[in-house]
C-alpha cells in the first residue's frame, strides 16, 4: 500500500538521506563584445544608428543564448555525415538507461515510502513491485550495472591491442587511462556539486538547516571512490598480465572474479567481471561493427545470407535468438530481487535463492549484494552476445541518455533536494491530498517539471563540464608525457 502524502526517505545506507516532505509552512560565460550600440553615450546618437545594425546586434546575442538550449534542440548541419556507431556503443546506451532508472529511484523516495520497494506478493500489490518492472525505480541494481560497464569499457581497448600484439600501443592506452581516471571522475563531481553547498548555505537545500552537521550534500557520490579504486585494480591487472597469452589471461580473470565473489568484494567482482566479458568479446568476437543505418557492406552481406540460408540454419538462428531472450529476461528477473529486509525471501521465485546466500555475505552485512552482483554481470553478458538486443541501447534516446549519464547522475539529487523538494510541497498543497487522484496529480506535475529541468541542466553539465574535462585530461596527459618512449 502506498504511503500517505509527505513520506520521503530518511536514510540511504549509513548516509544522511532525504528530509521529510511535509505541508508545513516553512560554464564560463562569454564576454559580450562591444557592438555599435555601446559606442554612443547620448540618446540622439543611438537613435541615429541604422536599424539593421541594431537587429544584427540583437540577433548576435540571441545566437549566443541558443547554446543554452538542450543539445537535441540545436539545428544540425545538413552536410554533417552521420558516423557509424562503435561496436561497443550499446554500453553507453545501457549506462544511460541505468542512470535514468537511478533518478526514478530517488524520485520515488521523495513522494512515497520505502514500502513501495517491498517484494511482490500478489496481484493486490502495486504493479511497480512486479519483478523486472521494479528495476525502473531501483537504485542499487542499476549502480551495479554501472560498475560492470565501467570494467568492460576501461579494459576493451587495451585488451584489443594486446590481442593484436600491439604492446606499445596497449601500454600507452593503459598509461593514458590511468592518468586521466582521477580527473575524469572527480573534477565534474566537484564542479557540478558545488551549487549544493551554496544552496545549503542560503537555506534552500533540503529543509534549510544550514547548520546541520555531518550533512551529505550529494549522497549519490558514494560510488565514485569505489569506481576509482576498482578502476586502478583493473588497470593493474591488465598491466601485470599484458605479456600473458589471451586464453590464460581470461582464465586468471575468471579466478580473480571468483575469489572476489567468495570473499565479499562485490564491487571488485563487478569490475573484474566486466573486464572478463571484454576479454571474451575480444577473444571470441560475436558481431561485426554496428552500423546505425544498416547499409554497410557487412550488414548487406549478412541480410542476404539470412535470406539464402537453408531451413536448418534458420532454425538454429531462431534457437539462438530464443535462448538469448531467455537469458536476458532471466538476468533482469534476478537483478530485480528485492532486499531481504523488504520481503525478498518471501517474494515468489526468490525464496530458494535467498536461502542460498553464503553465510560470509550475511556476516558482512551485505546479503542483498550477492545475487545482484551475479545478475549484473549476467545481464551485460546476455546483451553482449545478442546483437539484436543491443538495438534497444543504440537508438537515439538511449545514446543521448548515455552521453549525459554522468552529468545526470551528478546533478539530479541537487535539483531534487532544492527545486524538487519545494516544488513537490507546493504542487501537493495546490492539488490537495485527500484522495489518491489529487495526490498523484501533484506528484505528476512535479515530476514532469523536475525532469524537464534536470535533463536541461544535465545536458549543460555534459557539454560545458563533463566533455571539457575529458578534453582537458587528454590535453594534460599529452603535454606532460614523454614524446618518445622506448619499449
Amino acid at each position: 500500500m502506498l504511503a500517505a502524502p509527505g513520506w520521503i526517505r530518511q536514510k540511504f545506507g549509513s548516509r544522511t538521506g532525504y528530509l521529510r516532505l511535509s505541508s508545513d509552512t516553512d560554464q564560463h560565460k562569454e564576454e559580450d563584445e562591444l557592438g555599435p550600440l555601446e559606442l554612443y553615450d547620448d540618446d540622439e546618437a543611438k537613435e541615429s544608428q541604422p536599424p539593421q545594425k541594431k537587429h544584427l546586434a540583437i540577433g548576435g546575442y540571441i545566437k549566443k543564448l541558443v547554446v543554452l538550449l538542450p543539445s537535441f534542440l540545436h539545428t544540425s548541419d545538413p552536410n554533417t555525415v552521420t558516423k557509424d556507431l562503435r561496436s561497443t556503443a550499446w554500453l553507453d546506451g545501457l549506462r544511460g538507461i541505468s542512470a535514468f532508472f537511478v533518478v526514478w529511484h530517488h524520485i520515488s523516495l521523495i513522494f512515497f515510502s520505502w514500502e513501495l520497494h517491498n517484494g511482490w506478493t500478489g496481484f493486490n500489490d502495486p504493479f511497480i513491485r512486479f519483478p523486472i518492472i521494479r528495476l525502473s525505480i531501483s537504485g542499487l541494481p542499476n549502480v551495479m550495472v554501472f560498475f560492470v560497464i565501467s570494467g568492460y569499457a576501461l579494459s576493451y581497448k587495451p585488451l584489443s591491442l594486446l590481442r593484436q600484439d600491439k604492446l606499445p600501443d596497449a601500454y600507452h592506452a593503459l598509461a593514458s587511462s590511468t592518468f586521466r581516471r582521477h580527473p575524469r571522475l572527480f573534477i565534474p563531481a566537484v564542479a557540478l556539486c558545488l551549487p549544493c553547498i551554496l544552496l545549503a548555505y542560503i537555506g534552500q537545500y533540503g529543509d534549510g538547516e544550514s547548520d546541520a552537521t555531518g550533512w551529505v550534500y550529494n549522497n549519490a557520490l558514494w560510488t565514485l571512490p569505489i569506481e576509482f579504486r576498482s578502476s586502478l585494480i583493473v588497470f593493474g591487472f591488465l598491466l601485470a598480465l599484458s605479456r600473458v597469452r589471451n586464453g590464460v589471461r581470461i582464465l586468471i580473470a575468471f579466478g580473480v572474479a571468483l575469489y572476489c565473489l567468495c570473499f565479499v568484494h562485490w564491487a571488485e567482482f563487478l569490475f573484474v567481471g566486466g573486464m572478463l566479458l571484454a576479454g571474451l568479446q575480444v577473444h571470441f568476437p560475436k558481431r561485426e561493427e554496428y552500423n546505425r543505418n544498416g547499409d554497410s557492406e557487412a550488414g548487406i552481406r549478412r541480410r542476404h545470407s539470412l535470406v539464402t540460408m537453408s531451413t536448418a540454419y534458420r532454425w538454429w538462428a531462431y534457437v539462438v535468438i530464443a535462448s538469448s531472450l531467455i537469458s536476458f529476461i532471466g538476468a533482469l528477473y534476478l537483478l530485480g530481487m528485492p532486499k531481504l529486509e523488504r520481503g525478498g525471501a518471501e517474494t515468489p521465485g526468490f525464496e530458494i535463492l535467498a536461502s542460498m546466500i553464503p553465510d560470509r555475505w550475511r556476516e558482512a552485512g551485505e546479503p542483498d549484494h550477492f545475487w545482484l552482483s551475479i545478475a549484473a554481470v549476467w545481464l551485460v553478458l546476455s546483451i553482449d552476445r545478442a546483437p539484436f538486443l543491443q538495438r534497444i541501447f543504440t537508438c537515439s534516446f538511449s545514446q543521448y541518455l548515455g552521453r549525459i549519464s554522468y552529468s545526470l547522475y551528478l546533478v539530479h539529487l541537487a535539483i531534487l533536494h532544492s527545486f524538487g523538494f519545494r516544488m513537490g510541497k507546493f504542487c501537493v498543497e495546490l492539488t490537495g491530498y485527500d484522495t489518491k487522484l489529487q495526490y498523484f496529480t501533484g506528484v505528476l506535475v512535479t515530476t514532469v517539471t523536475f525532469w524537464f529541468i534536470t535533463i536541461w541542466v544535465a545536458d549543460l553539465g555534459w557539454r560545458f563540464v563533463d566533455a571539457k574535462v575529458v578534453r582537458f585530461s587528454s590535453w594534460m596527459y599529452n603535454h606532460l608525457c614523454l614524446r618518445e618512449m622506448a619499449y
